[in-house]
């Protein structure tokens, strides 16, 4: 029996922690320990309930970052705007590490957007599996290239400069190689990306496998509560954002049978404008049995939901909230299958969806889509990603 231990650092949602649920289940099975050190342990109690998995805290910065970047172009502008590019923060993430990977002993660790424990490891000789999104695990280039036009004064190349200045200072202080420039700090044999190679932010990447995305199984989900209605049926899955009065407001008019999963919104405010035909749930629903059910979906641009949507061959309406949610849309308009709206702009997003609904173009290339990956399952990805772990023990 051996300990695995899943790090996430950075990013928000059930995109994270929500795929290696399937992982660790398989690992229990073959009876190694898992352990949990995440950003947001709200999102661990009742998804893992019953696993038997440790959790532990990972390093947080405690004050809030300056926007370096108010429109990040880059990986690097991304992670300074959150702080990983102050040196005092570094300093102490880095000696949480290494107090984390001291005190659990992992035999693996399965890295999740976990920039500061990559670099604790550095040299360890601890394996190490990166699993997660192609916008958190760049591929090994330099300069890495922006991932939409810079319009600041400081462009992705001198943004990745600083960036790796900052960090090798911070290693050096702890005897460690420096980087070589930042993709390199990504640079193991064993890489999943949850994810196809259309919605990759990477196109220049040469290695990692795409493992593509699998229904988040969740306990006692129960069905999905579709209402009564006329015409499409419409799920989805949205943050809070100023544009939603005007979309729902038309779907409680338009008379679709709606679902709308309320990520982090107050529900009971909008369960006063739920009508028979539109619904709000503040819970986690079966995924897969949503996308199978509806005719199309409105997305945040959550790539793991975005992916699983294509794969079920459904168009998707989508409104972004930041860089690698815009980049995810971006990705889905060039298949052909979606349109993407600002998320203030409620006019927009209104008509939008109604061209997703009225124009059968998209549902076309969403089906043609998911013809291509017909044979493609990811279902089966997260047996072969444990396997793959417990060899590595």
């Amino acid at each position: 029996m051996s300990r695995i231990v899943y790090v996430w650092e950075y990013g928000g949602g059930l995109g994270h922690i929500g795929p290696f649920h399937a992982v660790a289940s398989k690992l229990k099975e073959r009876g190694h320990d898992v352990t949990l050190v995440v950003r947001d342990i709200s999102k661990v109690d009742r998804l893992y309930a019953g696993l038997g998995c440790d959790v532990l805290q990972a390093p947080t910065r405690t004050r809030r970052s300056n926007d370096l970047h108010p429109h990040p172009c880059c990986l690097a502008q991304v992670l300074r705007n959150v702080g990983f590019g102050d040196r005092d923060y570094l300093t102490n993430a880095y000696a949480c590490w290494e107090s984390i990977l001291r005190l659990t002993s992992p035999d693996v660790v399965v890295a999740d957007h976990a920039p500061g424990a990559l670099l604790a490891l550095r040299q360890s000789g601890i394996p190490v599996v990166l699993f997660g999104l192609g916008f958190a695990h760049p591929p090994q280039i330099h300069p890495l290239p922006p991932l939409v036009p810079c319009n600041n004064d400081e462009d992705a190349a001198a943004s990745e400069v600083l960036l790796t200045g900052e960090v090798n200072q911070v290693l050096h202080g702890h005897g460690k190689r420096g980087l070589n420039h930042f993709g390199s700090l990504y640079d193991f044999s064993d890489h999943f990306l949850l994810s196809l190679a259309e919605l990759d932010p990477y196109p220049q990447r040469t290695s990692g496998e795409y493992v593509g995305a699998w229904p988040l199984q969740v306990p006692n989900g129960g069905m999905v509560p579709w209402p009564p209605g006329v015409g499409p049926r419409i799920f989805a899955y949205l943050k809070k954002s100023k544009g939603l009065g005007h979309l729902f407001q038309h779907l409680l008019a338009r008379g679709n049978p709606t679902v709308i999963v309320c990520d982090g919104m107050d529900i009971e405010p909008l369960q006063r404008l739920a009508g028979p035909h539109l619904r709000f749930v503040d819970r986690p629903l079966p995924i897969d049995a949503a996308l199978s059910d509806c005719d199309a979906a409105i997305l945040n641009g959550g790539h793991a939901v975005t992916c699983a949507t294509l794969l079920a061959g459904k168009p998707i309406l989508q409104i972004p909230h930041n860089l690698e949610q815009f980049v995810t849309a971006q990705k889905c308009e060039q298949v052909g299958a979606s349109l993407a709206s600002h998320r203030e702009d409620g006019p927009d997003i209104v008509s939008k969806l109604e061209l997703i609904l009225s124009d059968p173009n998209y549902g076309n290339a969403a089906q043609a889509f998911a013809s291509r990956y017909a044979q493609f399952q990811p279902q089966h990805s997260p047996q072969r990603i444990a396997e793959r772990i417990h060899n590595l023990c």
